[in-house]
């Protein structure tokens, strides 16, 4: 779970939490559906306490345009991949507690939540999922890049992913390499395949790919 219920503590800093509600609409701007998170306020955590460090790369726009360049000049496949609620997937290494949100059935005022689980909100949230997301990167045998720590790299199996937080940019030589990728990550978290099937900031590549190879 993403929390436990646990008794006040007395000496630590409960942080509190809100729903955020939005709407989300397709790509022809047709609403899509509603969504609702549940967001810590982490500008109440105690740094020292209960969060240490908070940085999370993200991958430079130089490595992206290098990567699409590579995928052009080798005629190689690009896809998109989101991770959906990425944060929830990092695991907290402190203790951080929050108060219960409203309304919760088990109420009970005399506890609080023992966050197990990243929120959303939390200061050290985005870094707790990059670690996540690295090690799985690595454990396909990926190498992450000395140039740029969000550019992981399997020369064998002719792979680059770039990371842009929940965001994967994906290239490879062959559809094949693509989709034990994107097995690997379907595995362990909700992933999205965003692929050519909609409008996205690699679709002028394609285009391009498309001229180099029949240019009418």
């Amino acid at each position: 779970g993403t929390w436990e219920l646990v008794p006040r503590p007395k000496e630590r800093q409960v942080v509190k939490c809100k729903w955020v509600f939005h709407k989300k609409y397709d790509e022809n701007g047709d609403l899509e559906k509603y969504k609702a998170r549940l967001v810590a306020c982490g500008y109440s955590q105690v740094e020292g306490t209960d969060y240490k460090e908070t940085f999370s790369p993200v991958v430079k726009l130089k490595s992206i345009r290098t990567l699409l360049a590579i995928a052009v000049e080798r005629n190689w496949k690009i896809h998109q991949v989101d991770i959906t609620a990425a944060y929830l997937n990092g695991t907290l290494k402190e203790a951080v507690y929050m108060e219960q949100p409203q309304p919760f059935s088990d109420c009970k005022k005399d506890e609080v939540c023992l966050l197990k689980k990243s929120l959303y909100g939390l200061r050290q949230s985005a870094k707790e999922w990059n670690l996540t997301l690295d090690k799985l990167l690595k454990l396909q045998g990926m190498t992450r890049s000395k140039a740029d720590p969000c550019v992981y790299v399997s020369k064998e199996r002719r792979l680059i992913v770039g990371v842009y937080v929940d965001g994967l940019l994906v290239i490879a030589e062959g559809e094949e390499e693509i989709a034990d990728s994107k097995s690997c990550l379907g595995q362990e978290f909700d992933a999205k395949n965003l692929g050519g099937s909609q409008p996205h900031p690699f679709h002028t590549t394609e285009e391009r790919k498309r001229w180099k190879t029949d240019p009418r």
